[in-house]
């Protein structure tokens, strides 16, 4: 179990005893939706500070300040002022410190046995990432949108893929295995992830969910000398889909 997952199930046991508490009246009681929201932007924040999005910073930060505006006394600037302010804010600062954008693509070339695949987007938006490198590794992260890539390299090892309140779909249809075996990291949060596997794969999977789902849809090769993809998936939230065609 990953880190995450741990930090999840902390967090439901935290609220968990909470609820518990404050029913009993040993501590003053905040309301259920006001913990989700807490729960969720806090999250989002952090994963912000994290990967330096000041986007994701300031509207976060901005809707807990909604949330709390009695409690922090601002009633008179929420919702839309306080919202406005943060996307501004968001924006300006990533404007500032907006880093390059590049952009490689390589044609796709089934004799060439040292093709790469590359793309590289502006590392502030809302997009996933794709870098096949030497070794064959995907680096996929999509935060509060949507987005669908398409796996290209002959020497396939292994993904990482990170979904946070969107929708992610990955196509590795041609893609290749360079040892035929490769390892697939997912992680998903409140959103949707979507695989697609050739049906010529075997899959091994193994699965950690905190209110989530995790559903595969076709059928793939249960042949033991078949190419083998190792799935790790971990869902909290959200769902997640193997498709295999």
């Amino acid at each position: 179990m990953s880190k995450k997952s741990i930090a999840w199930g902390i967090i439901l046991i935290l609220l968990a005893a909470y609820l518990v508490i404050s029913r009993l009246g040993l501590m003053p009681g905040i309301p259920m939706g006001k913990i989700i929201f807490t729960i969720i932007f806090g999250y989002t924040a952090i994963r912000g500070i994290m990967k330096v999005d000041f986007m994701q910073i300031t509207m976060s930060l901005g809707i807990l300040g909604w949330v709390y505006d009695d409690v922090l006394g601002i009633e008179a600037i929420t919702p839309w002022i306080i919202l406005l302010s943060a996307f501004l804010l968001g924006l300006g600062l990533n404007i500032i410190f907006k880093r390059k954008t590049m952009h490689i693509d390589i044609s796709y070339d089934s004799n060439n046995p040292n093709y790469r695949y590359m793309e590289f987007k502006t590392e502030n938006r809302k997009e996933c990432t794709e870098i096949c490198d030497d070794g064959g590794f995907i680096s996929c992260e999509n935060v509060f949108g949507s987005t669908n890539k398409y796996v290209n390299t002959m020497e396939f090892t292994g993904a990482d893929i990170e979904n946070v309140f969107g929708c992610t779909t990955v196509y590795f249809d041609n893609a290749v295995m360079k040892n035929g075996e490769a390892v697939v990291n997912v992680e998903n949060v409140f959103g949707e992830t979507r695989l697609y596997f050739p049906k010529e794969w075997r899959m091994e999977l193994r699965e950690d969910k905190v209110f989530g789902s995790i559903n595969c849809k076709g059928m793939c090769r249960t042949d033991i000398n078949a190419p083998v993809v190792k799935v790790k998936a971990e869902c909290v939230f959200g769902n997640i889909k193997i498709f295999f065609n």
